[in-house]
């Protein structure tokens, strides 16, 4: 039988994470990447377990407006096209560069983008799969996770095109780790009070099955949300066991409160104490229902 050109998977050096990690403490002994040891509080609203993860890093990291994230002006302010030296670890494949995140909440933090500029807002291509894939296969999968925010409502910093990827919590943070998730069939958690579309993983996934599953959430999420919901931006999340998607009408309540694919995942990410009582005043599942859809 012939092998899918797709699943051929771009060779990344097998030390990559090590000397990576290597790279990314140089980086913050020298000042040039800003990351604080993170504390974590725990906290349930009703059914729903969130884990606060609290890093004045945060604080630093600039935000473009929906405005600003649009094409014309993205490509212009993208930091991708022209990425500091010091801040790349390499190619992945002929399209996409594996870089340091500058502003951190875990160590280490990496992002994968599109060497040329494409709309933060698009859907996941064949090439940028391929890419995910790869990296995901050359990385500690048991360890890491991807995360896609696509678009500003889901929580994107910038308008180019770009993954993330970082050690994940504990297991049984995020909501889908508690689910007996399906090989075949998206599965939504019923506990959660917002949309969200989660499917299985088999060990070792290739990249075309993977693609079939990507699609799946896709269409799950768009037969789900009411026509005038459709066309969201959302969050993907991919780690080795599932991939989830989440779709996204905010990404903040009036500039406070903003979350990425992490957040909706029940891990949210604050910059203070203050930050989370904000978060908790509002009550925790009802800001992020309103920062998704309705379920």
């Amino acid at each position: 039988m012939a092998v899918n050109p797709l699943d051929a998977l771009f060779e990344l050096p097998k030390s990559i994470e090590i000397e990576g990690l290597a790279k990314f403490d140089q980086l913050i002994a020298q000042g040039e990447i800003f990351y604080e040891e993170p504390t974590y509080k725990s906290f349930e609203d009703g059914d729903f377990r969130v884990q606060f993860l609290i890093s004045p890093s945060t604080t630093k990291k600039p935000i473009l407006s929906e405005a600003e994230q649009a094409p014309a002006q993205a490509k212009k302010r993208s930091p991708f096209i022209d990425p500091d030296p010091d801040f790349v670890l390499g190619p992945v494949g002929p399209e996409h560069t594996l870089i340091f995140n500058k502003y951190c909440t875990t160590r280490p933090m990496y992002l994968l983008h599109t060497n040329d500029y494409q709309p933060q807002r698009d859907g996941l291509t064949d090439a940028d799969l391929k890419a995910i894939r790869s990296l995901f296969s050359a990385s500690d999968q048991e360890k890491n996770m991807v995360i896609f925010n696509c678009g500003a409502d889901a929580g994107a910093s910038q308008g180019h095109k770009h993954f993330h990827m970082f050690p994940r919590p504990e297991m049984g943070v995020m909501f889908p780790d508690a689910l007996t998730l399906s090989l075949d069939d998206v599965m939504s958690d019923t506990k959660v009070p917002y949309k969200n579309f989660s499917i299985g993983l088999e060990a070792g996934i290739t990249v075309s099955p993977l693609k079939s599953k990507y699609e799946q959430l896709m269409t799950a999420m768009n037969t789900a949300c009411k026509p005038k919901d459709r066309a969201l931006d959302y969050n993907l999340i991919l780690v080795k066991r599932w991939m989830a998607v989440i779709p996204r009408t905010h990404a903040s309540l009036d500039g406070k409160g903003h979350t990425n694919s992490a957040g909706m995942m029940g891990w949210i990410w604050v910059k203070d104490d203050a930050e989370m009582e904000f978060w908790m005043n509002l009550g925790v599942a009802k800001h992020l229902t309103y920062l998704g859809v309705a379920a």
